[in-house]
């Protein structure tokens, strides 16, 4: 949103200007635009103070300046000299003021009263010397006279040469020194009260007011004779401002005050982009902000030149938002960027812009441009001066257009079928990137998963599985738990496994140790041995493992009994309830459509016996919940149970709850058979062929 708190706020900064300035540095030294109030007095004495008095009395007037008073042949080569220079200076000040007017639309020429010198707080060996007021005049050259010029404040000349008023301008304090003051000093000084300036005067005793308001704004301690000791000083004989070394050797920690004046163009580096701004403040209602529509940008992303993704992605989305940020730092690629811009401008028959603050970066923009294609480089004109740069822009223009006679034909057939494949590949390209941020597994995208299998292949030889595993045996795509429980498992096996050390395979006894004899018949008695020990070892073995599994056995027995019973017990409560209340309700307590639940609500309202059917109906639900959840806490074996939700009639319950008794008593009956067997086979002895071999 652009307000007016924005719009001043970059006013004030745009006014901040730079220390070398006139308005921060006015001493007229050899600046041939500067010209120290004082110099007037070479015409005739007091001229000067005549200048000054009538600018602290009068709003608006002629101001004078010739020398047709003066012989110059008959005065001193000195004074000649010095006649000579006021002449250049006001000759240089009228024509620099009449080009600035030319080239930014603004004329500057000012007066600037009095100098307040003070050290920079933040550089204290850079010292201001700033006028602290500035006046808005102007300066005419008299065209039928030499050495004859015009100072005018409120007045210019028409079209038929003669002097006439014109909007009244007021005074002001030097608006860049009091930005200078807020960011050196942290300290804000305001501006002078508009009542003061109704008559667009400032007198002597108003001046020394605001003089005051500065220096005691700057200063800790200000003498009590402050006033006093000011207005004795603008009231003494103007002389030339002493030279910087002079005012520098002088200056303490404190600031003080010159009564001395420059004549100059008080203009900022950006005077031209302020003039502009004051219009946007002064007429803000007339623009519609809010309103603005910035047309959208429909052209192909293409660049004539290469460009690497983050590039192409800028051209991709410029039509999305109408501003558009790219920072970095150097060597980034910013340049490169805006070199693709302008090449993808130019082809969608655009114009582009690019403007700097810098000229080495037009440089770059411009020098790029050529490496590209010579031609594409002479589209580019670089304007750092509008003058000196003006032939030069013309004379390429003039030759390009005597190029195009005897240039090759534009085909737009054959352009528009390259631009179309190239679209289409981009399109292409564009879809499989897309295709690979898509989450496959455990919301990880293709290069992510690639990157875990590359970083676990350095601390494993997967090589090894690779003949026993099949992957089609796995479910990943369907089940993405699958691999945390096959991890889990392995963990718990790897934890088992070093507990141990070794896998205790049964025939890890048969090692190299035993055949390391050269006697036979030694080997065979260490072999009968081994199988004594082991035999011996095993039946200890299969004692206690026949007693731990009739202690599992046991707790399995119970264990299976307890879910069973449970779930019979549950059902046939669930039987006896629904049998119980068709007695008491008949068949109102099974019906469950939606008529029948309706009456029933209705006259639950007015009767106890229809509220308990309610009650009990609804009751059906949640018993079969317990049953359901009974049933699949374990889920030992299968069964369907009906969904509540489309149940029409409760007799369909009793019917499903009946198959789930069923089947729990076939599975109950052959878990019996299956645990007998088992047992059954353990008590036989099947190791006794194995080790009889060894003891034949």
């Amino acid at each position: 949103m652009t307000d007016l708190v924005f719009l001043n706020a970059l006013r004030s900064k745009l006014k901040g200007g730079n220390i070398r300035s006139i308005h921060l540095n006015a001493l007229p030294g050899r600046f041939a635009t500067r010209l120290d109030l004082s110099n007037l007095n070479y015409i005739k004495p007091d001229f000067a103070e005549n200048f000054l008095e009538q600018l602290f009395i009068i709003s608006s007037f002629e101001f004078k300046i010739s020398f047709d008073s003066i012989d110059l042949n008959n005065i001193q080569i000195e004074e000649q000299k010095k006649l000579g220079l006021l002449s250049k200076r006001l000759n240089s000040l009228h024509i620099e003021n009449e080009d600035n007017y030319k080239e930014h639309g603004i004329k500057t020429f000012g007066f600037g009263f009095p100098i307040l010198i003070k050290p920079s707080k933040q550089d204290p060996t850079k010292i201001i010397k700033a006028p602290i007021f500035i006046w808005q005049l102007e300066i005419v050259k008299a065209s039928n006279k030499v050495n004859t010029w015009s100072i005018l404040r409120n007045k210019f000349r028409n079209e038929a040469g003669r002097m006439v008023d014109e909007e009244i301008h007021s005074v002001g304090l030097n608006e860049v020194l009091l930005s200078f003051i807020k960011t050196d000093e942290n300290i804000f000084i305001p501006q002078i009260n508009e009542e003061l300036l109704e008559d667009a005067i400032i007198d002597r005793d108003e001046l020394i007011a605001e003089c005051i308001k500065v220096l005691k704004a700057l200063n800790s301690n200000v003498s009590n004779n402050l006033a006093e000791d000011l207005t004795s000083k603008i009231g003494m004989p103007l002389i030339n401002i002493p030279e910087s070394s002079a005012l520098e050797a002088i200056s303490s920690n404190q600031a003080w005050i010159y009564f001395g004046g420059v004549f100059g163009l008080f203009r900022t580096q950006k005077e031209s982009i302020i003039n502009d701004i004051d219009v946007l403040i002064d007429r803000y209602d007339e623009f519609k902000f809010e309103n603005l529509v910035v047309e959208k940008f429909t052209g192909t992303s293409l660049s004539a030149i290469e460009t690497d993704p983050s590039q192409q992605e800028i051209l991709s989305t410029l039509g999305i938002e109408p501003k558009k940020i790219i920072q970095g730092p150097p060597g980034t690629g910013k340049s490169q960027s805006l070199t693709a811009l302008i090449t993808n401008a130019l082809a969608n028959k655009l114009k582009c812009l690019v403007v700097c603050e810098k000229k080495t970066a037009l440089e770059v923009i411009k020098r790029n441009l050529h490496k590209e294609d010579n031609k594409l480089g002479e589209l580019a004109a670089l304007i750092e001066d509008i003058n000196k740069d003006r032939d030069g822009i013309v004379n390429s223009v003039r030759d390009r257009l005597n190029y195009l006679s005897y240039s090759t034909r534009f085909n737009p057939i054959s352009y528009t079928s390259v631009r179309d494949i190239a679209e289409t590949k981009v399109a292409e390209w564009n879809n499989n990137h897309k295709q690979l941020e898509k989450n496959l597994y455990r919301g990880k995208y293709w290069t992510e998963l690639v990157g875990d299998f590359l970083s676990k292949q350095k601390r494993a030889d997967y090589s090894l599985l690779k003949m026993k595993l099949d992957h089609k045996q796995f479910k990943f795509d369907e089940d993405e738990n699958e691999l945390t429980d096959i991890v889990e498992i392995l963990t718990s096996a790897n934890e088992l496994y070093n507990s141990i050390g070794k896998l205790n395979h049964p025939l890890e006894i048969l090692n190299d140790e035993l055949f390391n004899s050269a006697n036979i018949i030694a080997i065979q008695q260490n072999l009968l041995e081994v199988a004594k020990n082991v035999l011996s070892r095993i039946t200890l073995a299969k004692i206690e493992l026949s007693e731990q599994l009739q202690v599992y056995a046991s707790w399995v027995d119970s264990h299976f009994f307890e879910y069973y019973n449970e779930l019979k017990k549950e059902s046939n409560k669930y039987l006896s309830f629904i049998d119980a209340n068709y007695k008491e309700f008949g068949e109102a307590f099974y019906k469950n459509d939606p008529l029948t639940n309706f009456k029933i609500s209705v006259l639950s309202k007015i009767s106890n016996s229809y509220k308990s059917l309610q009650q009990n109906k609804s009751e059906i639900t949640t018993r079969i919940n317990e049953i359901i959840g009974l049933h699949n806490s374990l889920n030992y074996f299968e069964h369907t149970f009906i969904d509540t939700g489309e149940i029409k009639n409760n007799r369909l319950y009793i019917e499903n709850i009946n198959k789930l008794l069923v089947s729990a008593d076939n599975w109950f009956n052959e878990n019996e058979k299956t645990r007998s067997k088992y047992k059954d086979e353990f008590s036989s002895s099947y190791f006794h062929p194995l080790f009889q071999i060894f003891l034949k």
